[in-house]
């Protein structure tokens, strides 16, 4: 088979977008409890060093946001269109006997 293309279906397709939307959901979280452990320590510990530190640690922190925000994108920008194109294929009767049941094929060349 091409490795350009690859045969799925909606569902598994919409299993992805829940899983990838819940791993998005989580880091977010995961963002902002860094942050406010960030702050705590802050409460604690005023001087130079601190500054250091943050310089250091959001950097990483914010890679967390941008990861999660990046899922967040790949799913509305190309799963949703896909997901729904092939759900299309998967209802299109073409009178002999409908789609094959290895599903239809779709080209994920771009998807990256």
């Amino acid at each position: 088979m091409d490795s350009s293309s690859a045969k799925v279906s909606s569902a598994a397709l919409t299993e992805l977008k829940t899983d990838l939307t819940r791993l998005s959901n989580t880091l977010h979280r995961i963002y902002e409890l860094m942050n406010a452990d960030m702050r705590n320590v802050n409460a604690a510990w005023q001087d130079g060093k601190y500054e250091e530190f943050v310089q250091g640690y959001q950097p990483q922190i914010q890679k967390c946001e941008e990861i999660a925000n990046r899922y967040t994108d790949w799913c509305t920008r190309v799963l949703d269109p896909n997901i729904d194109n092939v759900i299309a294929v998967e209802n299109t009767d073409v009178s002999g006997g409908g789609v094959s049941s290895s599903g239809p094929s779709i080209d994920v060349s771009g998807w990256v």
